[in-house]
């Protein structure tokens, strides 16, 4: 290999200077698209045609009606770093249009055959110029309409290493689709039309309301039968920042996050520090694999969020992170909660109309990791319901049946119980800071400046009864664990020594301290999640009709009845009538 010092710095022609800086702004075809798209929106366009081929390698067209460029800047648009958005050094710190490098023409053309024609509105013909691989030709007029149209064809013709790197057709096809579901779901007041290969896939007509938009790109997106009036709103506004947005009702749960989209001033974004205030908030309410389908959008002064981080500006970072993920968690904790039925139907089991014997059988919540309920039972009759359903008996020693005006439900009696006492514990244990101490300290190496950022959130973590400190400039000492993550026999439930490198490496990235406090909460909750589990009453165990009634009672003053801790329905539901269509007794 030639030494690194072997030749003279010579600086770059533009060419290949563009080529480089296309290997940043344009990683693939979407990339790409999602760059003519926001210079579109920018250009105050209400109506977007695009249409793509082969995945939008061979072409990627987008025609829109805005304003137009001036006859006169139509050979500068392609020059690089040339720009109508920005004008000083302060107005980086100040963004309010989606692009402003001015880099993205310019890399585009340096790795592609593109035709740019526009025609502005204070002119009455177009002006029409081809790039190929940097190179200029002469502009024509044209006759066209007020707007502008890019063509692009032939995406990485000159750079063929370029092109090994890109995924199937179908996966760039799939994510050109997927750029432009982001950018409508910003901007509902633009009509988006995508054509694939010659075949119109979606419209989505403009719209005056966001919500009308997102059912259209959830009804587009992932196919399906949603209506605006399902969507269920949230906000809440903060001194320095705002969020609202709209939730999918608990049905269109889906197992992963891909249904979680996120906007910084409409701005489409997939910013860790506010994925995992939504994922927090999710864990927090849900459990199991279950992630809401939501789009959630912020809004903040632009001084306090720097779009600059990468080149594709999806990345952005905030001043103030850990206000914003405080905000994040707890708008969509709050709309979780308040969304997802305490039962199905909202089923009420109440007490007892009349005052009788407490049950042997007590369903308080376990205060030893391994105690377990005491099963002995008395033969007692079940009292007389005054509302809501009625309990018939069990199946299999654990399913509790009972039936109401609606139908019959099953109650897994377990999974009720593990919900129940899951509940309790959460507001018993976690209301009091706890710690156990450690006879030998834990010394955990982790970077200078992870430690420096850890160590200044050591009482927020103290509160949660994990104690660390500083015991080197490298290094942080584990000195008490809270007893949630202790088993039984008092060894830990978790490595502590993996769990603070986490923490650092958490802060080192993200610097949102609100984030450490949560990973270690979450981690907590897990641990009260399995000592429900362990302390409930196990399937199979023959229940009382008094003590299945006390359960019953129980659920309606839980919180998130309908599931247990670990995500698990506690309550299924079979309607009269579809009992009666299985006997065909109706059609």
């Amino acid at each position: 290999m030639q030494s690194l010092f072997s030749s003279r710095i010579t600086k770059l022609d533009d060419a290949l200077s563009n080529q480089i800086a296309a290997g940043e702004v344009v990683e693939r075809p979407s990339a790409a698209l999602k760059e003519l798209v926001e210079n579109s929106l920018d250009a105050g366009a209400t109506t977007l045609r695009v249409s793509i081929r082969e995945g939008g390698v061979k072409l990627l067209e987008v025609v829109d009606d805005g304003h137009g460029i001036h006859p006169e800047d139509l050979r500068l648009a392609l020059d690089r770093h040339a720009t109508s958005k920005i004008r000083e050094t302060k107005d980086l710190f100040a963004i309010h249009t989606w692009g402003f490098r001015g880099e993205a023409l310019a890399s585009i053309g340096a790795v592609s055959r593109l035709k740019l024609s526009s025609r502005h509105k204070d002119f009455p013909v177009g002006r029409e110029i081809v790039c190929e691989a940097t190179q200029l030709k002469d502009a024509k007029e044209i006759t066209r309409t007020v707007g502008t149209t890019i063509e692009v064809s032939e995406l990485f013709f000159n750079t063929p290493a370029r092109r090994k790197f890109l995924k199937s057709q179908a996966s760039e096809t799939s994510a050109c689709a997927q750029t432009l579901h982001r950018l409508a779901l910003a901007s509902p007041e633009v009509s988006f039309e995508f054509w694939i290969d010659g075949k119109k896939s979606f419209h989505f007509p403009a719209v005056k309301k966001t919500e009308e938009r997102v059912a259209q790109v959830f009804r587009e997106a992932f196919n399906l039968e949603i209506g605006v009036e399902e969507l269920i709103p949230f906000s809440k506004n903060k001194p320095d920042a705002s969020v609202h947005g709209f939730l999918l009702p608990t049905k269109y749960f889906i197992p992963s996050s891909r249904g979680i989209f996120l906007f910084v001033n409409k701005r489409s974004v997939k910013d860790k520090v506010l994925q995992q205030a939504v994922m927090t908030a999710a864990k927090e309410v849900l459990f199991g694999s279950a992630y809401p389908q939501l789009a959630l959008y912020l809004e903040t002064s632009p001084e306090s969020v720097d779009v600059n981080v990468h080149p594709t500006k999806s990345e952005v970072r905030f001043r103030n992170s850990s206000q914003i993920f405080g905000l994040i968690r707890s708008t969509v904790e709050e709309a979780l909660a308040k969304t997802r039925p305490a039962m199905p139907e909202d089923i009420s089991f109440p007490s007892p109309s009349t005052p009788m014997a407490a049950p042997s059988f007590s369903f308080e919540a376990p205060t030893h990791f391994h105690q377990k309920a005491d099963i002995e039972q008395e033969v007692l009759s079940p009292p007389a319901l005054a509302r809501g359903p009625q309990f018939l008996g069990t199946l299999k020693n654990t399913y509790l049946v009972c039936q109401d005006d609606e139908g019959l439900l099953l109650v897994d009696q377990h999974a009720a119980h593990e919900r129940v006492s899951y509940e309790k514990l959460r507001k018993q244990r976690l209301a009091r800071t706890e710690s156990a101490q450690l006879l030998i300290p834990i010394i955990v190496e982790v970077p200078e400046r992870s430690a420096d950022l850890l160590e200044a959130e050591l009482g927020k973590l103290s509160d949660l009864g994990l104690e660390l400190d500083r015991s080197g400039p490298t290094q942080i000492s584990v000195r008490a664990i809270p007893p949630l993550l202790l088993r039984g026999d008092g060894t830990p439930r978790i490595s502590f020594s993996k769990l603070v490198k986490e923490l650092a490496a958490t802060m080192e990235h993200e610097n949102a301290p609100d984030i450490v406090a949560d990973e270690v909460k979450k981690v907590m909750l897990d641990g009260l999640a399995s000592e429900s589990c362990h302390g409930s009453v196990r399937a199979g165990k023959s229940l009382s009709p008094m003590e299945a009634h006390h359960l019953l009672a129980q659920m309606d003053q839980t919180d998130f009845a309908g599931h247990c801790p670990h995500g698990r329905p506690t309550t299924l539901r079979l309607d009269w009538r579809d009992i009666e269509k299985m006997f065909k007794r109706i059609v």
